[in-house]
């Protein structure tokens, strides 16, 4: 992966001056967030998402902008009416895509992809999924006749929403099913009760194509990367009999092409704490990730950075020596570093990582807080 100059750090300093009144709470409400960033092919753009609190709602909308590099020139790339995430370049950069809601058309609507055209016009559908969009990466590899691949994320449709929808569909009024408990982890945070619906990954072709589902089973996957040729994607998965009872997620490989021989996703790590945030090398030959090997501390335990041949091996723990929490980590163009945030004094840096000796050094310089890069 070419590692991007540019990088996009959100902060907030609050200056005191001899006019200065008391913070209220409705300054910390009228206070924009900014997140995901990603920097356009040919670096001239960068889109982020914009988080702001609609009172009179009450409720949080979020639109897509983009930014010159410069930061010149900023253009809203959606409309106010409805919130849209999750802003992707396609990889010629002729496209903008994003996941939304379309509820202003559509009470019932789920999310869905869309895509703008740099060159103008109105948001165009690109999934038609019932019931909804997770996530979606579109593959580094454009092919011979112009087609992008588009990987999905999407979550089994649930019993409750099932029946709603076939009641929707027959005229009648939306019928909520019986809520079931059969797991040990029920409820989560901002997210609610949780049911039997388990979050897949899908390969889809072409524009209103149907998504081919390309992995299977009782587990959640999540955190899915494009090998570089497009031939393979790695995700996390917790894959362990008891799922609810620990956090042993690890690294899987699964082939993109859903060919029979290949549906079997590979176990790649095999560490009993959580491994997470993969990346792959520009080769496409190692995999760069996250690893937790203290399981009894669970959310306490220190994240590494590892790394591991995406033939499979044994895994190498880079800073195990450095008591810091690592996260996203990214190759350097020359393959011998590792860009990633690591906690530090009380703050976020972005660093860049020495595979060889495991030492870091701040790319940054300042006391800011870094959540995010590209």
């Amino acid at each position: 992966m070419r590692m991007k100059a540019a990088m996009v750090a959100l902060a907030l300093a609050l200056a005191g001056t001899a006019a200065a009144r008391p913070f209220t709470i409705d300054d910390a409400l009228a206070i924009k967030e900014v997140s995901d960033a990603r920097i356009s092919p040919g670096g001239e753009w960068i889109a982020y998402v914009e988080t702001r609190n609609d009172l009179e709602a009450d409720e949080q909308r979020s639109r897509i902008f983009i930014v010159s590099r410069d930061g010149a020139e900023t253009l809203a790339m959606t409309g106010e009416t409805y919130s849209a995430s999750d802003p992707r370049w396609t990889p010629d950069g002729k496209y903008l895509s994003f996941i939304a809601v379309r509820d202003d058309l559509d009470e019932a609507a789920a999310a869905q992809v869309y895509t703008l055209n740099m060159k103008g016009g109105e948001a165009e559908a690109y999934t038609n999924v019932p019931q909804g969009v997770e996530g979606h990466e579109w593959s580094p590899v454009v092919d011979g006749k112009g087609g992008m691949r588009l990987l999905l994320v999407i979550r089994d449709e649930s019993e409750t929403d099932r029946t709603a929808r076939l009641a929707r569909e027959q005229g009648d009024a939306a019928k909520a099913a019986p809520f079931v408990i059969d797991r040990r982890q029920f409820k989560e945070d901002g997210v609610g009760y949780l049911d039997r619906s388990r979050a897949h990954l899908y390969v889809q072709e072409e524009r209103g194509g149907a998504p081919k589902q390309i992995t299977f089973g009782d587990y959640e996957d999540s955190a899915p990367q494009w090998r570089p040729d497009g031939a393979e994607i790695v995700f996390v998965s917790n894959r362990t009999k008891e799922p609810d009872s620990n956090d042993n997620t690890d690294l899987w490989i699964v082939s993109s092409a859903r060919k029979a021989n290949d549906l079997q996703p590979r176990r790649l790590t095999t560490n009993e704490g959580a491994d997470a945030a993969p990346s792959w090398s520009a080769d496409g030959t190692r995999i760069a990730y996250v690893s937790s090997v203290n399981p009894r501390l669970f959310w306490y335990s220190t994240n590494h950075l590892a790394v591991i041949d995406a033939a499979g091996g044994p895994a190498r723990l880079v800073t195990e020596a450095i008591d810091r929490n690592i996260g996203v980590p990214r190759f350097a163009a020359s393959g011998d570093k590792v860009i990633a945030t690591m906690e530090t004094e009380g703050e976020q840096r972005v660093v860049e990582i020495s595979l060889a000796t495991g030492e870091a050094k701040s790319l940054i310089a300042g006391a800011d807080t870094v959540y995010e890069f590209d």
